[in-house]
């Protein structure tokens, strides 16, 4: 009886998702909402424009730590130019940035990086939320659902380079406008 009752509670931490409140941060860039989640196996920041909740059609870039940089034909990875690109974007268009890693280091890093300062006082108060499943939710990405989810998104201009995102976006029954799988930029 010992063993189920420790299956059992393996399988209910799973999943489970805690979330924060919503905080305004200041970075380098300007002042946006900020809401942190986690579940057992990573953590996620979703940092939104001010506007952010006004929006009808909302720009999502949703980027993944690179275990293996994605290096373009030149030999470079441009992914921290993406995140910082995606912030100015988001800052002057609207929109959210949805950034999650394996390693709390290189979240706190990035916040780091772009000078973040908490500019309200975040309360303790922690929402713990079962996720709840359905058979066309794809459960590879758990919090990801719940997150977008959480977002009351309904139709959203979508940056990621991963198809199994756009096919999870799309299950959802969020509308993709218009899709990219980079953010485009020239050197000067």
């Amino acid at each position: 009886m010992g063993l189920i009752k420790k299956i059992t509670s393996l399988v209910y931490v799973k999943n489970e998702i805690i979330c924060s409140k919503l905080t305004t941060i200041l970075t380098k860039y300007g002042s946006y909402k900020s809401k942190a989640y986690k579940d057992a196996e990573q953590e996620y920041l979703v940092i939104m424009s001010q506007n952010f909740a006004t929006l009808n059609e909302p720009i999502v870039y949703i980027h993944s730590d690179a275990q293996i940089p994605h290096v373009h034909a030149d030999g470079v990875c441009y992914c921290n130019n993406q995140l910082e690109m995606a912030l100015k974007m988001i800052y002057k268009s609207g929109g959210l940035l949805i950034y999650y890693s394996k390693e709390p280091r290189n979240i706190d890093g990035f916040l780091q990086e772009i000078h973040t300062r908490k500019l309200e006082v975040e309360e303790r108060n922690i929402r713990q939320t079962k996720v709840k499943f359905d058979i066309k939710t794809d459960i590879r990405y758990p919090s990801l659902t719940f997150i977008l989810q959480d977002m009351n998104l309904v139709k959203i201009k979508l940056i990621t380079n991963n198809v199994k995102i756009v096919e999870l976006v799309e299950q959802l029954g969020i509308k993709i406008i218009q899709k990219a799988s980079s953010i485009s930029f020239e050197y000067s």
